[in-house]
């Protein structure tokens, strides 16, 4: 027997239920993989693994699967049979388009897509009312649909290094969102719909188009605690932020400090400053 069969015959043995065959350069999986019927963790990560490992749908209890960094395309036909998956990680494949049997995985609350060349949105995701992360950064994704809003229980939304010029209005019916990622993407304005998100308290939105910002706008994110707009085209007094009370940390210039809005808001020579004057005046700066 070689080693992987060895490894997993003692799993086996002993009844483990997590297995770890990550960093091995495998190219197919262990013919005994689908006798681990106890096992509810798999780690297959890092492999070459190139078709898709259909021995994993007999894994009935299995929560975490994770095959991110392997040259996949397609995933294994069944996959909506693992009815307890919690987690599932898939990012670094070359999948380009997601089988509509996710849509089924109920249960699934993680789910990572990082860099798996989707050109699209895959809609079937819209359907995973449990979901609280999902990642889909480092694609082509260009917008994204309306149905998104049935997410309810998303908390952590990672858009960035895709292509997307605005977000759909019902993005503010994600009442559980607290941290939106959109960096790197091809917005010219700060969408309106984020003002009405009393959660969303987070917001990176570095390197896109934005030029200006309304004082509406601002006034309304009252929530924001910290707000990420290095990268932008912005001409912005930080002034506009003072009575944004909850915002803790603000960066806008490119360099890596920021502004420290506590220590703003108590100086008693408050006046309103641009940027580059701001940067200048270094006591009203503190270091990231």
């Amino acid at each position: 027997m070689d080693d992987h069969t060895i490894y997993l015959e003692q799993i086996h043995q002993s009844h483990g239920t997590l297995v770890n065959l990550s960093h091995r350069k495998l190219t197919v999986l262990p013919s005994t993989l689908d006798k681990m019927l106890a096992v509810k963790k798999l780690f297959l990560n890092n492999n070459n693994l190139i078709m898709p490992p259909d021995e994993i749908t007999a894994l009935a209890r299995l929560e975490v699967l994770v095959l991110d960094h392997n040259q996949l395309t397609i995933l294994p036909t069944g996959i909506s049979k693992l009815k307890y998956l919690r987690t599932l990680v898939l990012s670094n494949n070359k999948l380009c388009h997601l089988s509509s049997e996710i849509g089924q995985m109920q249960l699934l609350t993680n789910l990572w897509l990082v860099d798996v060349q989707l050109m699209s949105f895959p809609e079937e995701l819209c359907k995973l009312n449990n979901l609280q992360i999902l990642s889909l950064r480092k694609n082509s994704i260009s917008y994204l649909p309306e149905e998104i809003c049935h997410l309810t229980n998303l908390a952590r939304l990672d858009l960035a290094k895709n292509q997307i010029k605005d977000l759909p209005k019902t993005l503010d019916r994600l009442s559980s969102l607290c941290y939106l990622d959109i960096s790197h993407n091809q917005l010219q304005s700060m969408p309106y719909c984020l003002v009405y998100m009393k959660n969303l308290n987070i917001i990176i939105a570095q390197y896109n188009f934005v030029s200006s910002l309304s004082d509406d706008w601002v006034m309304k994110c009252k929530y924001l605690t910290k707000f990420d707009l290095r990268g932008n085209p912005l001409q912005l007094a930080f002034e506009k932020f003072r009575d944004v009370l909850e915002l803790r940390t603000l960066l806008i210039c490119e360099s890596d400090e920021y502004a420290n809005m506590n220590e703003i808001r108590s100086s008693c020579t408050f006046v309103t400053v641009s940027i580059s004057s701001l940067i200048k005046n270094r006591r009203y700066l503190s270091q990231k």
